[in-house]
């Protein structure tokens, strides 16, 4: 099921595309350098540099392959692509896109909670966002303890041995086999 695939691909294009949106209303606005060295204007370009490097990194992970690949001619890996066997260059997309998304996370919660104090925002405003991250969070919480973390290898091919890629440990924080 490529469900959750095509959801996370499509929030991260919007993301980007919110936080390049953000920096062109801010950039006219700001009329002096202290407002970009601020902390919420160097966590802002942080999160907007990391969006785009996994957007990068997303289009260097490399092929996907699958045992029902059929290769299309002698150079094609078919069935060995970089998911499926879990190359190195994959094990290190892996990583580097896990760690710097969930980093990307924590940022920009410290990020929005800056720019609501800058701004005076309405205590309600401040009171929304907690409320909401703190259901997000037990949401996070509920599913991980109910074993609905699956590694996104084991989601595409399932969890047999067969599969070169469930041969090694799966790479995330809460997932079990």
């Amino acid at each position: 099921r490529r469900t959750w695939w095509n959801a996370h691909r499509a929030l991260q294009y919007s993301g980007v595309s919110l936080s390049l949106a953000g920096v062109a209303l801010a950039w006219p606005a700001t009329t002096n350098a202290d407002a970009w060295r601020s902390a919420h204007g160097i966590l802002g370009w942080l999160l907007t540099v990391a969006g785009i490097a996994q957007l990068v990194g997303s289009w260097l992970r490399g092929s996907t392959g699958g045992p029902d690949v059929v290769p299309r001619d002698a150079q094609d890996l078919g069935p060995a692509g970089d998911h499926y066997a879990m190359t190195p260059r994959r094990i290190l997309f892996e990583r580097f896109h896990k760690t710097i998304g969930w980093l990307a996370v924590a940022v920009a919660l410290v990020t929005t909670a800056i720019g609501l104090v800058i701004v005076d925002a309405p205590r309600w405003m401040a009171l929304f966002v907690g409320v909401w991250w703190t259901l997000l969070t037990g949401v996070f919480v509920v599913l991980q303890r109910a074993g609905w973390c699956a590694d996104t290898y084991q989601a595409i091919w399932g969890p047999s041995p067969a599969h070169p890629g469930n041969r090694r440990p799966p790479i995330g924080i809460g997932i079990r086999r």
